[in-house]
């Protein structure tokens, strides 16, 4: 009975650094959401200005065209 309350105690502490650990995964995982949410808006502005010029072009051409 007092070897298995022992055991149950260590798997407890187990229990809590795994516990610890998905915590820290936790935080990585918010770290690189927000990175990635940082690269995908960096990546949109930096395409932008070339959409909007392509569009532009695109109806100057059009105009001339049609």
């Amino acid at each position: 009975m007092t070897e298995n309350l022992e055991f149950r105690i260590g798997n407890w502490e187990l229990g809590i650094g795994n516990w610890e650990l998905g915590i820290g995964n936790w935080e990585l995982g918010i770290v690189f959401l927000v990175f990635l949410v940082f690269l995908v808006s960096l990546v949109s502005l930096l395409f932008l200005p070339v959409g909007a010029i392509a569009h532009f072009l695109g109806r100057y051409y059009h105009n001339i065209i049609g």
